[in-house]
């Protein structure tokens, strides 16, 4: 079977997120050692607060009453070691690893293989560092995918773009579509069991830099590693590939397809 595959993708960002309980003693003594190991090829260093543990879960839940926390040492932030040209950054809290890639620039996506390759390189180090210094490797709970498209919006009506979406033609030519937001949750399976979910969502919206008109196409896979090991790790993140793949071929059309250049 042929890989479903686009030669020009409109793809701003991608971000590859592995979560895993907190280490125990990765404390903030840590934090710079850490960045000596990045800091060649992610010069430089940002931080923002800590992203909050997300785990997908099935069957029936209750919901919990809010609780209140008392912390038990200062909240550690969540470091962000960024490339000189902005386009790849790696994010690491007591919890995640994260890597981004951006586009800047015109810059064009450097295709998934690339990407698998250099984040599982960036984690290993990370390991490394974690058994040199003999704290606990981490025990993997969660891995989350995200691929955020943006498509120009002055250019093309919603219904050029995406397949199901309501003709514009049929409004009275005084509307003009101004916005609008659709959001699908489906299960993601392997082997007929539920791993994790994906979440797709279109917007119209003005971008902030310019105010120009752009239809965001987003989706977000989340799933439990298959094995607590990079093995696992790299199944989930390749059935994410797939499964983000053959969505995005689904939800937009074949017109459109032939402008990013499906293979």
């Amino acid at each position: 079977m042929t890989e479903l595959y686009f030669a020009e993708p409109p793809l701003k960002e991608v971000s590859f997120s592995i979560q895993f309980d907190p280490i125990p003693n990765f404390h903030l003594g840590y934090i710079g050692t850490v960045w000596n190991l990045f800091k060649d090829n992610y010069p430089i260093v940002e931080h923002a607060d800590e992203i909050q543990p997300v785990v997908e879960k099935f069957g029936v839940m209750q919901r919990e009453k809010p609780k209140l926390q008392f912390l038990e040492s200062a909240p550690m932030p969540r470091l962000i070691f960024m490339s000189k040209d902005g386009q790849h950054l790696i994010q690491l809290q007591k919890d995640r690893f994260i890597f981004n890639w951006r586009q800047q620039n015109g810059g064009k996506y450097p295709r998934y293989r690339n990407i698998k390759k250099l984040i599982l390189d960036e984690l290993n180090t990370f390991l490394t560092f974690l058994s040199d210094n003999d704290l606990n490797q981490p025990d993997f709970n969660q891995v989350e995918t995200t691929y955020v498209n943006f498509i120009d919006a002055n250019k093309y009506a919603a219904h050029e773009v995406f397949e199901d979406i309501i003709h514009e033609s049929r409004y009275s030519p005084s509307l003009c579509l101004e916005t609008f937001a659709i959001q699908l949750k489906h299960l993601i399976k392997n082997e007929d069991s539920n791993i994790g979910r994906l979440y797709t969502s279109i917007n119209k919206a003005n971008l902030l830099r310019d105010g120009s008109s752009v239809y965001e196409l987003k989706f977000v896979a989340r799933s439990h590693p298959l094995g607590n090991s990079l093995d696992g790790i790299t199944k989930v993140m390749d059935i994410f590939r797939s499964t983000i793949n053959d969505s995005f071929n689904a939800i937009t059309t074949s017109d459109m397809h032939d402008h990013w250049n499906k293979g």
